[in-house]
């Protein structure tokens, strides 16, 4: 069944009982809502409709984007500046 189905019948079930649907169905929601995130490229627009799901999530990408960049560019500057302190500056050479 697929989530749609599972929180129709769990909505009918809850209306039927008198019961508040959307506390009783919130877990089946909750499983939409994620699979909304993860194929965000699909559900684009209904994510902006429910407001702050995109920007949140856009805001942690680039966060990670932003961390990335600055490992990069710490490690090209490793490179450029040679070895660190305490490492040899040329390999041992063995002596005959």
């Amino acid at each position: 069944m697929t989530w749609r189905g599972a929180w129709t019948a769990c909505r009918n079930e809850a209306k039927a009982a008198g019961k508040d649907y959307i506390d009783e169905c919130q877990d089946h929601f909750k499983s939409f809502l994620q699979c909304a995130l993860d194929h965000r490229d699909y559900y684009e627009p209904f994510l902006e409709m429910l407001g702050g799901l995109t920007d949140e999530e856009e805001g942690r990408e680039e966060a990670e984007a932003e961390e990335a960049k600055r490992e990069k560019v710490q490690v090209e500057a490793g490179a450029e500046a040679g070895p660190g302190p305490g490492a040899p500056a040329e390999p041992a050479k063995p002596v005959r």
